[in-house]
């Protein structure tokens, strides 16, 4: 037997030949193995204490060490006594060492046990110090950081709807942030927000706008004025019939005089005949209609058009001799206004 090999056979021994007085050698070194001090052995020549000699920790040449730290013997037990910067041992087992990254665990982040976590929020470990890696959908780091992760709700938050500091406002209405989208939640009574844009606000008049009266979309059309509202009902003119709209705008309704040469039955409608004059006649618009008013000597209006003036020669036409409809007997003729 190799007493240097084997301690426990070798303490033994040392201590029976200083019980017997004997004198005892390593025959590696030629030393006497009961020089060593008490609760020490002889490891290759030299005395060693098992308990905590990182070299010879509970046997001689068992030596201690880690990855990524230093060991120590303690108890003839190796250990970690300290880890490289960056590094712990969060597992408790000398045997990985220092397993754990500090500056990039999420679980353990600067030091054991020390988990990254955020609401609404995804972390991360970076150089120690914990992180947001990633929002859940629907929220934001607006703040740049802290314990409060993604913090602000831009689905529904009206200071950063959508993205972090777009504020939602319009110049009329309430507004609100619906889905990450500015919206329009009510308007100032008779106003609507008929094109959803809130930039401008509740833009359409529903007591006076014609595309949307009432109501958006809600469409009125009045003759040839096109889209007419009057405090949110479809336009219909009442009044009297000598009255005519010609500026279209509800809110001084029928304000043409028509008995007018000038606005007769519609707006801008003059009467006058096809020669620009009166065709032997005087043209006038009464109770909003153009009318021959009178006819010179000899003429008369025989079809009832206004247009044409007095078309008729009563003088010397047979078919109205004297008069619309007078026909001359066959073998007559009509002249100075009588059949002869």
């Amino acid at each position: 037997m190799t007493l240097a090999r084997d301690p426990d056979a070798l303490a033994w021994w040392v201590a029976m030949a200083a019980f017997a007085g004997w004198s005892c050698y390593d025959s590696a070194s030629g030393k006497d193995a009961t020089a060593c001090p008490g609760g020490q052995v002889l490891c290759a020549g030299e005395c060693r204490d098992l308990e905590d000699d990182r070299q010879n920790c509970g046997a001689c040449g068992r030596a201690c060490s880690v990855p990524r730290g230093d060991a120590a013997c303690v108890g003839r037990t190796c250990v970690v006594a300290a880890c490289d910067d960056g590094f712990g041992d969060c597992d408790g087992l000398a045997g990985t060492g220092c397993e754990t990254d500090l500056r990039a665990s999420p679980s353990d982040c600067g030091s054991c046990g020390a988990i990254c976590e955020f609401p609404h929020a995804e972390a991360r470990c970076a150089e120690g110090g914990c992180a947001v890696a990633a929002c859940d959908v629907g929220y934001a780091d607006c703040d740049g950081g802290g314990e409060n992760g993604c913090e602000a709700d831009v689905s529904a938050d009206v200071a950063s709807c959508g993205d972090c500091g777009n504020a939602c406002g319009a110049p009329t209405g309430t507004v609100g942030c619906s889905e990450g989208r500015c919206v329009i939640l009510a308007c100032p009574e008779g106003t609507g927000d008929c094109n959803d844009d809130p930039a401008d606000g509740c833009e359409a008049d529903l007591l006076w706008d014609g595309r949307n009266c009432g109501g958006c979309g809600r469409f009125c059309w009045w003759e040839d004025c096109g889209p007419a509202c009057n405090w949110g009902e479809c336009y219909i003119a009442e009044g009297d019939l000598n009255w005519i709209d010609c500026n279209c705008d509800p809110r001084d309704g029928l304000e043409t005089f028509c008995p007018s040469p000038y606005d007769c039955d519609f707006c801008g409608n003059r009467c006058s005949t096809v020669d620009g004059g009166g065709s032997h006649g005087v043209v006038g618009c009464v109770r909003c209609w153009c009318h021959m008013t009178g006819c010179d000597p000899g003429f008369a209006d025989c079809d009832g058009y206004w247009s044409d003036g007095c078309e008729v020669e009563t003088s010397r036409d047979g078919f109205n001799c004297g008069g619309c409809g007078v026909v001359c007997p066959d073998g007559t003729a009509c002249v100075g206004g009588s059949c002869t």
